[in-house]
């Protein structure tokens, strides 16, 4: 399976205007800025999945890890030439919206679960492992349950969709982030004021984990999270909130399994502080839990510079990432957040720029530094 696409010439004021306009195209731009403004069009090298022998699930599988992606039921549809890195790279995929609440039960309380099917229906066809992500997330609550939520704080509306969803893919899924973002350094007890803290209290996410046990007692239950790797007072904050809501729900008895360490990496804020992401696996690993990355990428802090050094920064905070993570056996997976640029959402306004590099493959799936590096820290 390949992928081979033209590129059109664009000259650096029409590259400037676009990146403030439009969202990456995966017929735009193969190099950035340095490689149009010769002038001349390019065509991309045809691209292929990598062997067996060479793929990243491969050489993860040799550290007891498990990699993966999160994927989209579009790229499913709309891009089947496509869908062979999946299968080539990853031993396991991550739904990146369509398992969320308001993608599944957008307009009522009838869930449609056709595009998540779709995902996992391709993953079990290839035999691949779903990270269920997410039953419970502050920004994906549909109107009409945000509305009787905060008239009625009645759980059962909360339990009936954990209840649909956990059971339709019990024997697909084998982790489940139940709660997705809700830390906050400056919040009571440390966590967010959303919608679920205000309607049941701290004890939410307690409810929500035993819940999803119940139902599939043999899946592992993760709450999962971001801001976790920085020297800045309020991560700081972060990560003793989230040590703290562990040991919480532990002592009580609670079925949690693991954290989900989000790892969007920003080189807008500068090094990652090595030292306490050491100490913050450390003291997760010590509660005998397992840590997942989840959602690993990294947002770039000057596009303007040559690819060749972009790419070298972005690899770079990858590799001094994982060294760190990776010296921990709580580790058990990584995954990135999509493998190529052209389905990224740091390549999407207004979340970010049309032309960020911080996933493993370009627009038109070749590879980068970024994916060097995942392999060298597997070893």
């Amino acid at each position: 399976m390949k992928v081979s696409r033209t590129v059109p010439t664009l000259d650096r004021r029409q590259f400037l205007s676009a990146g403030l306009t439009s969202v990456a195209s995966p017929l735009l731009l193969a190099g950035g800025v340095h490689a149009q403004e010769n002038g001349s069009a390019q065509t991309a090298q045809e691209a292929y999945p990598p062997a067996a022998n060479d793929a990243l699930r491969f050489s993860a599988s040799r550290r007891g890890l498990r990699f993966g992606s999160a994927i989209r039921s579009d790229i499913l549809r709309q891009s089947p030439e496509e869908t062979g890195f999946f299968v080539a790279e990853c031993s396991s995929i991550t739904p990146e919206w369509e398992m969320k609440w308001n993608s599944m039960a957008y307009s009522s309380e009838q869930h449609d679960f056709s595009d998540c099917d779709l995902i996992v229906d391709f993953a079990r066809r290839h035999g691949l492992a779903v990270r269920g992500h997410t039953l419970l997330w502050h920004q994906a609550i549909p109107d009409w349950a945000l509305q009787r939520i905060e008239e009625t704080q009645d759980w059962s509306i909360i339990a009936n969709h954990i209840q649909a969803v956990v059971s339709r893919y019990e024997d697909a899924v084998d982790e489940w982030d139940v709660v997705n973002e809700p830390i906050d350094a400056y919040g009571p007890d440390g966590l967010r004021e959303n919608l679920f803290l205000r309607a049941y209290g701290r004890d939410y996410i307690e409810m929500a984990i035993r819940l999803a046990h119940e139902i599939a007692p043999d899946a592992r239950m993760f709450i999962n999270d971001y801001s976790l790797e920085y020297e800045y007072p309020e991560e700081h904050g972060r990560r003793l909130a989230l040590i703290g809501l562990a040991e919480r729900l532990l002592s009580r008895g609670v079925p949690l399994g693991g954290i989900g360490v989000q790892a969007h990496l920003d080189l807008r804020k500068g090094t990652i502080s090595e030292s306490d992401i050491d100490a913050f696996f450390s003291a997760i690993g010590s509660l005998g839990l397992d840590i997942a990355i989840t959602e690993l990428d990294v947002r770039e802090s000057d596009i303007l510079l040559p690819i060749e050094e972009r790419d070298r920064m972005v690899s770079a905070t990858v590799k001094r990432y994982l060294d760190v993570a990776l010296a921990h056996p709580a580790v058990t997976s990584v995954s990135t957040w999509g493998l190529s640029d052209a389905h990224s959402w740091l390549a999407q306004p207004p979340q970010g720029h049309p032309w960020n590099r911080g996933v493993l493959y370009d627009q038109y799936w070749q590879a980068k530094p970024m994916r060097t590096a995942l392999s060298q820290a597997f070893g």
